[in-house]
């Protein structure tokens, strides 16, 4: 009887880190109210490990503002703008030994056809 056995090489999460944990939220931006809207997380990085987990959130918007995050726990999330005004967005990424580092981002949101 021969008997094969197969083992998968595991990742040494015990290295340290030449570069710490870095989120990048992407750069602020200007567009039309009533159009959809992608925050581009996937810059995000780390020396050692890619990210393992997003978590995006709303710190601020226009007064009224019913505005929902989509896909609010990966690296692309997406929203569309209500209203004019400024929306603020919190990035926070974490890696898979459990650093996390967290950035923002804001959208300056104008009202349709106005240049």
């Amino acid at each position: 009887m021969t008997l094969l056995i197969s083992c998968q090489e595991e990742e040494d999460i015990n290295l340290p880190s030449s570069h710490p944990l870095k989120a990048f939220a992407g750069e602020d931006q200007e567009v039309e109210v009533n159009r959809q809207i992608i925050l581009d997380g996937a810059a995000s990085q780390d020396g050692n490990y890619k990210p393992r987990a997003y978590v995006w959130t709303v710190l601020s918007k226009p007064e009224g503002s019913q505005v929902v995050l989509e896909n609010a726990h990966k690296a692309q999330a997406s929203f569309t703008p209500d209203q004019a005004g400024e929306y603020t967005f919190k990035l926070k990424v974490y890696n898979i030994i459990g650093n996390e580092h967290a950035d923002k981002v804001t959208i300056r949101v104008k009202p349709s056809g106005q240049k």
